[in-house]
């Protein structure tokens, strides 16, 4: 029967093996209250950008808004102008046909 002889290589794996496994189990454990705090903190960011980004988009729509109502606006005054034109060559055509 053979000898079982554990190598020195494998001895330094085991040791690294129980080390990690030691600092593993010490990790210090935070308060529910750190916790709490960590939370508060991370929604007030959020929260922050949000109303940022809500603010953002809020400008941008406005300035939508403005465009489209200038848009029509000048849609509204090139079709006026448009209608008065028309009216006015057939105002002019029956006073100068000629029969």
């Amino acid at each position: 029967m053979g000898v079982h002889v554990q190598s020195p290589f494998q001895n330094k794996i085991s040791s690294r093996n129980r080390n990690a496994r030691e600092e593993h189990m010490n990790i210090p454990t935070l308060s529910l209250r750190t916790l709490d705090k960590k939370v508060d903190n991370l929604d007030r960011e959020l929260w922050e950008e949000i109303k940022g980004v809500e603010s953002k988009v809020m400008e941008n729509m406005t300035s939508i808004e403005t465009n489209i109502l200038d848009a029509v606006t000048k849609s509204s005054s090139i079709h006026n102008r448009y209608k008065e034109s028309i009216h006015q060559l057939k105002w002019w055509r029956c006073r100068h046909t000629f029969v």
